[in-house]
């Protein structure tokens, strides 16, 4: 087993105290270096372990709290922020190169509302497009969950697909990507619809209040007994 120092990815922690911040990058530390291990184990005095418990139960250390905090750090501070780089680059290769179809593809950690508004800001690119990887549950303009309202539109295809079997790392996740999946082929439904995408509640003040986006909504038909549907 490979011992790795990981105290240097934990310097960006704010819990509101330094101490705890301190804490939390030796605690990392001492678990880095033995993987293998138990906690007691891994920790290099009994001095330490008690730290790391005293640590594990104080009312500041959950990760609510840090994900509260998280939402409230400008996109510019966020290593989200990467994304709204790229598609700045992919504009400037797009104005570069007027007669090609410039297409930014992002996966699902680059669902940002701030993303879609740079996009539509982007207009006097008209061969510039985003392409993103839903990941989040969004409401419309009329209060109605996205994936609701574009389902009211006609079926435009279908599309049979090879579904991977996978094994949930640790127990049953609650989302459905985190969950143990058999493998099988599944039918898809295919609709598509524009709709106007709502400012997320803990977005700044100064985005638009809503976003127009195109949506391709793909969707399984009679998935087996106990399995997610692919969505």
């Amino acid at each position: 087993m490979c011992a790795v120092d990981l105290s240097d990815e934990l310097l960006a922690c704010q819990f509101g105290d330094a101490r705890l911040n301190k804490r939390a990058a030796k605690i990392a530390h001492h678990l880095g270096l033995k993987p293998n291990v138990s906690i007691p184990a891994a920790m290099k005095t009994r001095a330490d372990l008690e730290a790391c418990y005293r640590f594990f139960d104080n009312e500041n250390v959950t990760p609510a709290e840090k994900s509260t905090k998280r939402r409230k750090t400008p996109i510019g501070e966020k290593e989200s922020y990467r994304w709204l780089e790229g598609l700045q680059m992919a504009n400037q290769a797009a104005q570069a190169c007027p007669q090609t179809t410039c297409v930014c593809v992002g996966d699902s950690e680059s669902d940002i509302y701030d993303l879609f508004v740079a996009a539509n800001n982007m207009s006097e690119t008209p061969n510039l497009h985003l392409l993103v990887r839903a990941g989040q549950n969004r409401n419309t303009t009329d209060k109605e969950d996205w994936k609701n309202q574009v389902r009211l539109s006609a079926k435009v295809g279908k599309q049979t697909t090879s579904i991977r079997a996978r094994q949930a790392k640790i127990g049953q996740g609650k989302s459905a990507r985190s969950r143990s999946r058999v493998a099988r082929t599944a039918e898809l439904e295919i609709r598509k619809a524009t709709i106007q995408v709502a400012r997320p509640a803990h977005d700044a003040s100064t985005l638009p209040k809503f976003v127009k986006v195109n949506v391709v909504l793909c969707e399984e038909i009679n998935p087996p007994e106990g399995e997610d549907p692919i969505c």
